[in-house]
C-alpha cells in the first residue's frame, strides 16, 4: 500500500507544471520557429516597415520644424526700420529670404500695406491659420501610431501563442511583435509630444511677429 501511495506522489510531482516559470502554469519554450510561420512572417514585416515609416516621417517632420522658428526680435526690428524708411523692396526681400512661416506672414502682410488696417488684420489671421494647419499637417498620424502600434504587437503576439498552442509550450520569442509594437508606439509618444512643442513654439513666433507687425502699421508714421 505504502509503494503504491509513493508512486502515486512521484507520478503527481512529474505532472505538476514548473510554477516558477513567469508565465505561472505556462511552460516556456526556446523554438524560434514560431517568429518563421507565414503569420511570423506577416507580423515581423508589418513592423519593419512600420518601424521604418515611423523614423523617416518623424526625421522629415523635425528637419521642415528646425528651421520655422524665428529670431523675431531682431527681424522685427529690421523690418521696422525698413518700414520706417520706406524701404519696403528691402523689408520683403527680408523676409525671403528668412523662410519662415512668420516671415511668409509677414511678407504678405506688407503686400497689403495701403488697405485698411482691419482688412489686414483680417487677412492675416487667414495666413496664420493656414500655416498653423500646414505645421499640425501629419502629427495625428504619430498619435495614431502611438495608440495602434502596442494594439497591433499585442495582436502579432496572440495570433503566435494561438499557433504555438497544440505545442503546449508557450514559445517566448512570441512576446517579439509585443514588444516591438511598444517600443514603436514609445518612440512615437516621445517625438509626438516633442513635435507638438516645437509647433507651439512656431505659432507663438508667428504671433509675436504678427502683433509686433500690426503696432508697427498703426504707428503714426504708418497710419
Amino acid at each position: 500500500m505504502l509503494f503504491i501511495l509513493g508512486n502515486i506522489k512521484i507520478q503527481a510531482a512529474e505532472s505538476m507544471p514548473d510554477l516558477s516559470s513567469p508565465y505561472g502554469m505556462i511552460p516556456i519554450g526556446d523554438d524560434w520557429s514560431a517568429l518563421f510561420t507565414p503569420t511570423g512572417w506577416f507580423f515581423l514585416s508589418a513592423l519593419v516597415l512600420l518601424a521604418l515609416f515611423t523614423l523617416y516621417y518623424v526625421i522629415q517632420k523635425v528637419v521642415s520644424l528646425s528651421s520655422g522658428i524665428q529670431e523675431e526680435e531682431t527681424f522685427m526690428n529690421r523690418i521696422r526700420d525698413y518700414l520706417t524708411e520706406g524701404k519696403t523692396e528691402s523689408a520683403v526681400k527680408l523676409c525671403r529670404s528668412q523662410k519662415t512661416p512668420a516671415a511668409e506672414i509677414i511678407q504678405k502682410g506688407i503686400s497689403y500695406l495701403g488697405r485698411p488696417v482691419t482688412e489686414i488684420v483680417f487677412m492675416l489671421q487667414i495666413r496664420k491659420e493656414q500655416a498653423f494647419n500646414q505645421l499640425k499637417k501629419g502629427i495625428p498620424l504619430l498619435a495614431a501610431l502611438m495608440i495602434g502600434m502596442p494594439l497591433f504587437g499585442l495582436l502579432g503576439t496572440s495570433c503566435l501563442w494561438v499557433e504555438s498552442s497544440g505545442n503546449r509550450v508557450f514559445p517566448g520569442e512570441t512576446l517579439f511583435p509585443l514588444i516591438s509594437g511598444l517600443s514603436i508606439g514609445i518612440f512615437a509618444l516621445i517625438t509626438y509630444f516633442y513635435l507638438v512643442i516645437k509647433v507651439n513654439r512656431i505659432r507663438n513666433s508667428i504671433n509675436s511677429c504678427i502683433a509686433t507687425f500690426l503696432d508697427i502699421i498703426n504707428e503714426p508714421a504708418h497710419a
